[in-house]
């Protein structure tokens, strides 16, 4: 495993993790999960929707995406899953 990582981990500099976005769609463990967020005092609810381009993880909220891209920021799971659709 770490044969494959550490070539991977070196090229995301060069390539940009969007070269690598559809393979870790493909592997989200999160994405179609009800999750919460908590982000210092604020902590926001809503289901995993992937990452973008740049590696910002999305989450669906009823006030529209939020993007997680940085800070403290931890992920609890909630009771539930949603289809995500994918095979």
């Amino acid at each position: 495993m770490l044969n494959d990582l550490v070539p991977a981990l070196l090229n995301i500099e060069e390539a940009g993790f969007g070269h690598y976005r559809d393979e870790w769609q493909q592997h989200d463990f999160c994405f179609g999960r009800n999750l919460g967020v908590n982000r210092g005092a604020e902590y926001l609810r809503g289901r995993g929707a992937g990452v973008s381009a740049q590696g910002a993880y999305h989450i669906e909220t009823p006030e529209g995406v939020l993007v997680v891209s940085g800070g403290e920021i931890s992920i609890r799971w909630q009771e539930g899953r949603v289809d995500d659709g994918r095979t």
